[in-house]
């Protein structure tokens, strides 16, 4: 068993090796698109040492195990201890006494009829006291079943934990320069969920008012969104708050205070924003030499007037106007394409072929300007990770499934002499197969339960998600242990009685 044990974990670890190196390079195959290699090979140190460590650790338990058996005879074997049970002063004296009794008053008894005891009582008794005797074996097995068990519910936890994570990472899909249109059409292609939009235009003034020529100088910015645009908080005026803000369509502005202290405003005015240098403009193209009054009023006529309804602290002097504002479009800008369309990518598994539609969004004319970038890194490690994980579950299933049923067939098998003797008692073989494998399947409950306390204690509600991946496991490990605690049982007691007495555990 010993030699069969260490070929066992030797081709073990060959194949482990081999599939391991199959599986991360099946992992890592997306990367190949970027232009990267992969390096499939595992260190070959920590595989040599853990291989060492598992032999190391096997031959010592088969030596000192099998030359502890070896040393002592067969009769003492079966007798279970080379020791003489201890008898009390009082129990030798009663014997003695019943000995010398005079036999003649049992003729002088009423006889009695034997009475059976009922099997489910006599085989919960008998189950009791023997896991009792043999309590070190029983804790041994409480505790593999235990481990066996939370050790794939934790690993069903994680499984659908990183399928949560990858499906849940905030994929950012960015344009910039496309025009307005575009972005609309995106926004409803069943790719993307949101959308951020934003036209920032650096060059602007405000006429100060009552002074000729005089101007504060800002930037313009229109956004459907003013509470990402804008960290600090915004002090509004009565029927305005910045949802509201965003979804309005009529001329209306919020600023920064230093700004609005700067040009003299205050909350509620009515504020002319122009291009920066437009009456620079006007001068410089006046042919028929109007007087600067007549400059003015045609500046004037020609700005974008807005009411200020909200102001916040700080800034760098942006003046921020909603989007639905399209009038500004005409008046400073004349433009209607964005610095910025941002969206949430709906599905990361659509990730390629947004791409592609991505691509054919941008406009052909603005080649140079227009730009898209999608940055998926996060998302693909935690999927990776996650196939990796999914690949190797079935396996790790399987195998401790199967371990399951080998450590409760062990487990009996191990007690071959105990069946023997209930066997002598006079017990039928259904009764013994039936007191060996329900304690192995009622210590083997023990350990589930055990298990799904620790889980349920380190993971709480979020044990539901995994839930039906546990459940199959479940049904699955309980049967093995009914299979392999039944054949073990049947295999103990098939052999006639005689043979089972000469036989070592």
């Amino acid at each position: 068993l010993a030699v069969l044990s260490a070929l066992g974990v030797l081709i073990g670890s060959a194949l482990a090796v081999y599939y391991s190196s199959a599986t991360i390079a099946k992992s890592l195959e997306s990367y190949l698109q970027f232009g990267g290699t992969i390096n499939e090979s595992i260190p070959l140190l920590p595989v040599v040492f853990s291989a060492a460590l598992c032999l190391a650790m096997l031959l010592l338990f088969a030596y000192v195990g099998l030359r502890r058996i070896g040393g002592r005879n067969p009769l003492e074997l079966l007798q279970g201890s080379s020791r003489a049970p201890k008898t009390k002063k009082n129990a030798v004296i009663a014997e003695t006494a019943a000995v010398n009794a005079d036999f003649s008053l049992i003729r002088e008894l009423n006889s009695f009829a034997h009475k059976s005891r009922p099997a489910p009582g006599f085989m919960r008794r008998y189950i009791w006291k023997h896991m009792r005797r043999s309590l070190s074996r029983s804790l041994l097995l409480i505790i593999a079943t235990g481990l066996l068990f939370g050790s794939m519910g934790q690993f069903a936890v994680l499984r659908d934990s990183y399928k949560v994570l990858y499906n849940s990472v905030d994929v950012k899909a960015r344009f910039s320069g496309i025009k307005l249109t575009r972005a609309d059409d995106v926004a409803e292609s069943g790719f993307v969920t949101g959308g951020y939009y934003e036209i920032i235009h650096p060059t602007g003034e405000i006429p100060l008012p009552g002074i000729e020529e005089e101007y504060v100088f800002c930037s313009y910015s229109l956004t459907n969104d003013v509470s990402r645009s804008v960290t600090d908080d915004i002090s509004f005026i009565g029927g305005y708050d910045a949802e509201s803000f965003s979804a309005q369509s009529e001329n209306i502005c919020i600023m920064p205070r230093s700004l609005m202290e700067e040009a003299g405003l205050s909350l509620g005015d009515i504020v002319e924003l122009n291009e920066k240098g437009f009456l620079g403009y006007l001068s410089a193209y006046n042919f028929i030499h109007e007087p600067l009054e007549a400059l003015l009023r045609s500046y004037h006529r020609h700005s974008a007037k807005a009411k200020i309804v909200g102001c916040f602290e700080g800034g760098d002097g942006t003046v921020y106007i909603p989007l639905g504002a399209r009038s500004f479009y005409q008046v400073l800008m004349n433009v209607d394409t964005l610095s910025l369309a941002e969206f949430s990518l709906r599905n990361y598994h659509d990730a390629l072929s947004f791409q592609q539609y991505a691509d054919s969004m941008l406009d052909p004319d603005a080649a140079r300007s227009a730009r898209f970038s999608m940055d998926t890194s996060e998302a693909d490690r935690a999927y990776n990770t996650y196939r990796l994980i999914e690949t190797l579950y079935p396996i790790a299933f399987a195998a401790a499934v199967l371990t399951a049923a080998i450590i409760m067939g062990l487990m009996i098998l191990q007690r071959i002499r105990e069946a023997a003797l209930l066997r002598v008692l006079g017990t039928t073989k259904r009764r013994t197969r039936a007191l060996l494998t329900g304690e192995q399947l009622l210590l083997c409950f023990v350990g589930v339960a055990l298990a799904l306390a620790v889980l349920f204690a380190l993971h709480g509600t979020g044990l539901a998600a995994a839930a039906a991946a546990i459940a199959v496991y479940l049904v699955f490990h309980l049967a093995a242990c009914a299979a392999g605690s039944t054949a073990a049982a049947v295999n103990v007691t098939k052999s006639k009685v005689l043979e089972l007495l000469q036989a070592k555990e």
